[in-house]
């Protein structure tokens, strides 16, 4: 379970390359002062939250700053938001890899062609987490065919790494 609770290292290397890049990008472009000081203040509020063992205070705000960030088609903090959401959601709630593995799939139908390719590393990284946490019962079981296979508690070896090869 604490390799879902942790993104790899080079998911979480390539999220924050990503994250200064946007940021630089931000800067270039003038973004108004305010609002990222209000992103600031929000954030803060999260750590403050995540620091006394409230994940679920903290979700609250972090869905607020999604909204609010998707409104606003900030790429940063929308990034940011789903990766602060499977870490708080993984903190109490059992299973929670599926979920994790809907949202991320959820984020990338309806992304943006300048994000999706990290919400893509993520999922592929979930995926390889899973298969990590849970490989001996990867390794018994056989190849299943002809039936409607969404579940991955039923996937064997061959259909995990093709997942998160794709």
């Amino acid at each position: 379970m604490k390799n879902l609770k942790t993104i790899s290292k080079s998911a979480v290397l390539a999220v924050i390359v990503v994250l200064f890049s946007f940021s630089s990008i931000a800067q270039k472009q003038k973004l108004n002062t305010q609002a990222l000081t209000e992103y600031g203040r929000l954030w803060k509020k999260v750590d403050s939250l995540n620091n006394k063992g409230l994940p679920k205070s903290a979700l609250t705000i972090i869905n607020n700053i999604y909204t609010k960030a998707k409104n606003e088609s900030d790429h940063s903090q929308i990034i940011r938001c789903v990766i602060y959401k499977m870490k708080n959601n993984s903190d109490y709630q059992e299973d929670y890899t599926i979920r994790m593995i809907e949202m991320l799939k959820k984020e990338i139908k309806n992304g943006n062609e300048s994000i999706n390719p990290i919400f893509h590393s993520l999922l592929a990284d979930v995926y390889w987490s899973y298969y990590q946490s849970n490989r001996y019962s990867f390794l018994n079981r056989t190849e299943t065919v002809d039936f409607k296979n969404d579940d991955i508690k039923t996937w064997d070896l061959k259909k995990i790494v093709s997942k998160t090869i794709d």
